[in-house]
């Protein structure tokens, strides 16, 4: 399975808001990871952009919420959690291990379940080039 559907505009669909969507009968999926990364501007006198490493605090895996469509998957962004709001206006919608079967079978609310991450779950990193 690929990575992006396509939007009518023809562009890559990499991301999806979750915000006040229905996923009740989407076809809901799970991305493991062991981090996800941003990027700033770049730092003076650095040619690239800053690169910045989110990996969860006491576990060294996460899921990442996400969505089938078209033969194809995209990782779901809600507002950004106090570790992620300094970097970026969007987060992916991270969720400890044991919360990956709530998204599955959308046990509750997915307003619930599709929440930014709590403040001091994400460790941040500065990547080096």
């Amino acid at each position: 399975m690929r990575w992006s559907w396509r939007s009518p505009q023809g562009r890559p669909v990499f991301n999806f808001r979750s915000d006040g969507r229905d996923f009740s009968d989407a076809n809901r999926c799970l991305i493991p990871a062991s981090a996800f990364y941003e990027f700033t501007d770049a730092e003076a006198g650095q040619k690239r952009k800053t690169k910045w490493s989110f990996s969860m605090v006491g576990d060294s895996w996460f899921w990442i919420a996400g969505i089938v469509k078209d033969g194809a998957w995209a990782m779901l962004t809600t507002e950004p959690g106090p570790d992620v709001s300094p970097y970026h206006d969007r987060q992916i919608v991270v969720l400890p291990p044991p919360a990956g079967l709530d998204w599955l079978t959308l046990k509750g609310p997915a307003t619930e379940i599709l929440t930014p991450s709590d403040a001091g779950s994400l460790q941040v990193v500065k990547e080096f080039p």
